[in-house]
């Protein structure tokens, strides 16, 4: 969010911030807010991309729920406080177990053009890999 703020004043000097005020936050305030400049343009950059992947991945009604972390060993975390649970495929290891495989087996040739994927299946890709990065990574973020 904070990237989409500050690319919406259009100027490069425009910065965004996101703050985190869940009261129950054990740091303080300062230590809870993202800053971006607009002129970070790497941010733009992946935020531009996100934001098309997504949109692409609508345009063809192609949704998926993220039920294994990246890593592709255990339960997304987020599902642990989903509030539509009941309706998804959540705690089913089978489930997890084919997507994990499908994504690995479709991302095994990253960067070559699969002519198998249908249009629904590489807008799924797409998303999927925006997520696809080290959960272990600091966020890049200036306070």
């Amino acid at each position: 969010q904070a990237v989409a703020y500050a690319l919406a004043g259009g100027e490069p000097a425009d910065a965004g911030r996101y703050v985190y005020l869940r009261p129950d936050a054990e740091t303080e305030l300062e230590h809870r807010t993202a800053r971006v400049g607009a002129d970070d343009t790497e941010l733009a950059d992946a935020f531009r991309g996100a934001i098309a992947a997504t949109l692409a991945a609508w345009d063809r009604g192609a949704f998926l729920p993220r039920l294994i972390e990246p890593s592709g060993e255990k339960e997304f975390r987020f599902c642990a406080s989903c509030r539509v649970a009941e309706a998804c495929l959540r705690g089913d290891s089978g489930a997890r177990g084919r997507l994990r495989d499908w994504v690995a087996s479709r991302s095994a040739a990253a960067g070559a053009a699969d002519p198998t994927l249908d249009p629904q299946a590489e807008a799924v890709l797409a998303v999927w890999k925006l997520r696809d990065v080290s959960t272990d990574d600091e966020p890049r973020f200036s306070r």
